[in-house]
């Protein structure tokens, strides 16, 4: 099994990363890290140690000695509370090895397959290639795909390296084979280099305890800022409505106007005017982020559930303030008192744009003479800088709006969009569509872990950008207040996509739902091409008390006389 680990071992895995590699060139960035808690792989790696021990006696480290990692075990402050002491006799050492994030997890279920050649495995003969260098296992680590895409995977091993056979060429594919039998392991340490590799000959000698998914950054490398270019486009904008004269645009800026796609956008500074693609939206971290902690109130649907299951009680009480903070009722503890993102992805798809932006002019043709019907602030678009905020098209009723799923829900939206035909998509308070709020607390009801992989533990939600259009603004339930606008049409009901569509009054469904106190309000749209996924957040959620468990290997198989 694999087990997210807190955000405190994150950051001493990261610092054992920088620790231990030796290339300025590139800085591997952390972006999610799991234990990985397998008794059958721990009981095989503590058998095979003890066979070493019995067979070898006491041994010692060939060629320049210890990797690096067991100096650096030493000096990175916090590695002992969640790492078991290593035997020196055995030659045991913690050590990388570079994979593609799908890979690795086929690792952490199935172990180390090193009777076949690894992608390195022709230099030095058969078996499992570690390193004590990140940044060299990294040379072998393969991208992912969805939203692993653009990251890799390193797996830190426990390895028993034993008795290791030493050689110093840059090549011998024949050394697994010299070696084996007199011989527990290879090191590879070729004259004049200053990596070394180590090539494990069975896989009981290897056993993955953590598996980090990271990005690659360089230190010259200028990271696509999509803030900046909101910033611009928002100062021109003031610039020609103060009257100022405009400055002549480039042939490129007349082909991102008429294929009308975001100025901030990656592509948007391409040539191609179809692509789909994803990137990591690093800037807007901050930002979204901010916007989760200003629309989330600590509140409760009835969707809401504990960890058991049971659904929570509208009880009325506000979940945010200090005396609920200071209860020990089964609610206050199972409900989050916030979020944390992890990363941000921005989707970037030229089909699933092009169907927003001509379902926003189908709107302004539909809707034409007729004033659409104003909104009370909607959080999602308030709580952003005025330069993000000025993206929207308000003149149909474009915002942002949170929707709650899976890690693997969103690898799918990131793929292929919302399903085509929204009214078999969900069925809720008001009718068949597809559903967005406004607020985070509302959103994360929804959201849920993927039952296994990376994102265990970890929640999923997108930041869409929707086309209300003609909204048809519903009334909340008796005794409470509707927290939208204008006069309420009717109440709330599942019959309201019925007047919802083209030929049909109104372009979506906005109305409210009882809250622990106050109301939520909800946002129902019938067509596809009235959503763009925009953003892909992944966070872990927050609450009164960790819940991240301190793992020893103790307590599955005892200590091997350490």
């Amino acid at each position: 099994d694999v087990f997210p680990v807190s955000a405190e071992e994150a950051s001493t895995l990261q610092e054992l990363l920088d620790q231990t590699h030796d290339n300025d060139e590139v800085r591997l960035r952390v972006i999610r890290a799991v234990r990985i808690e397998h008794s059958s792989l721990w009981a095989e790696y503590q058998t095979k140690a003890a066979k070493v021990a019995k067979k070898r006696g006491t041994c010692t480290f060939a060629g320049r000695g210890a990797p690096c990692t067991s100096q650096a075990f030493e000096e990175v402050p916090g590695l002992d509370e969640f790492t078991q002491d290593l035997d020196p006799g055995i030659c045991e050492a913690y050590l990388w090895h570079g994979t593609s994030p799908q890979t690795a997890l086929k690792i952490a279920k199935d172990g180390f397959q090193v009777n076949h050649h690894s992608v390195a495995g022709k230099r030095f003969g058969a078996g499992g290639y570690f390193a004590e260098d990140p940044v060299r296992s990294d040379k072998y680590a393969g991208a992912g795909e969805g939203i692993y895409e653009r990251c890799y995977a390193m797996l830190l091993c426990r390895v028993i390296l034993g008795k290791q056979y030493l050689i110093r060429e840059f090549r011998a594919q024949d050394a697994t084979e010299q070696a084996r039998g007199a011989h527990d392991s290879t090191l590879a340490e070729p004259r004049g280099a200053s990596w070394r590799e180590f090539v494990a000959f069975e896989a009981g000698q290897v056993y993955p305890e953590y598996a980090l998914v990271y990005e690659r950054r360089r230190p010259d490398e200028v990271v696509h800022n999509e803030l900046l270019h909101d910033l611009r486009v928002y100062r021109s904008e003031e610039t020609v409505g103060s009257g100022a004269e405009q400055s002549e645009t480039t042939e490129h800026d007349q082909l991102v106007a008429g294929l009308r796609l975001p100025p901030y956008w990656f592509h948007a500074h391409g040539q191609s005017a179809y692509f789909h693609d994803s990137y990591p939206a690093e800037a807007m971290e901050p930002v979204i982020q901010a916007l989760l902690d200003s629309s989330w109130g600590g509140r409760y649907s009835e969707d809401r559930k504990r960890p058991d299951g049971v659904q929570m009680q509208l009880d009325g009480e506000d979940m945010s303030s200090s005396s609920s903070a200071d209860t020990d009722c089964e609610e206050a503890e199972a409900m989050p008192t916030g979020v944390h993102v992890l990363k941000v992805i921005r989707i970037e798809d030229s089909g699933l744009w092009s169907q927003f932006v001509e379902f926003q002019e189908t709107i302004r043709t539909r809707r034409q003479g007729q004033p659409l019907r104003s909104l009370a602030p909607v959080q999602t678009v308030e709580g952003l800088p005025a330069p993000e905020r000025a993206r929207l098209a308000k003149d149909v009723n474009e915002v942002y709006l949170w929707h709650g799923c899976s890690p693997s829900v969103v690898t799918q939206v990131a793929l292929s969009g919302f399903p085509d035909k929204l009214r078999n998509f969900n069925q809720g308070s008001y009718g068949h569509g597809a559903y967005f709020v406004e607020d985070a607390d509302h959103a994360d009801e929804y959201s849920t872990d993927d039952a296994e992989g990376y994102y265990r533990g970890y929640y999923a939600m997108l930041l869409c950008r929707v086309t209300l259009g003609q909204p048809q603004v519903l009334a909340g339930p008796l005794g409470l207040d509707p927290r939208t606008s204008g006069s309420p049409v009717s109440s709330p009901s599942t019959a309201a996509d019925r007047s919802v569509g083209p030929n049909r009054p109104f372009d979506s469904t906005v109305g409210p739902v009882p809250a622990s106190y106050g109301e939520f309000r909800e946002f129902v749209v019938q067509e596809r091409s009235q959503i763009y996924p925009e953003y892909a957040i992944i966070y872990e959620r927050k609450f009164r008390r960790s819940r991240t468990a301190r793992f020893s290997f103790r307590e599955l198989d005892g200590q091997r006389g350490h």
